[in-house]
């Protein structure tokens, strides 16, 4: 069978779990990424079901949403000062 680029890899194989495991942000973006899943699912389940509550849910995470990213903004150091 002839090599074409298709079926040998190009360049160093990555070994991406290796990577997703050592990258914090990741796996915190992986876990947020289920919570969301799941939380679709639910919203999704209501919604189907006639229920009015799904309204709440989406409210609920999008507030969880900004809060995280406020409170991860006011622990970041403020940025340098420019030079002039």
């Amino acid at each position: 069978m002839s090599e074409n680029a298709f079926t040998q890899p190009v360049g160093p194989v990555i070994d991406r779990a290796l990577v997703a495991q050592s990258d914090p942000q990741i796996i915190s973006g992986a876990r947020w990424f289920w919570w969301i899943a799941g939380l679709s699912l639910v919203n999704s389940v209501l919604i189907h079901g006639g229920s009015d509550t799904s309204f709440v849910i989406v409210f609920i995470v999008k507030g969880m949403l900004a809060l995280r990213a406020a409170l991860k903004a006011a622990a970041e150091p403020p940025p340098p000062p420019a030079a002039a």
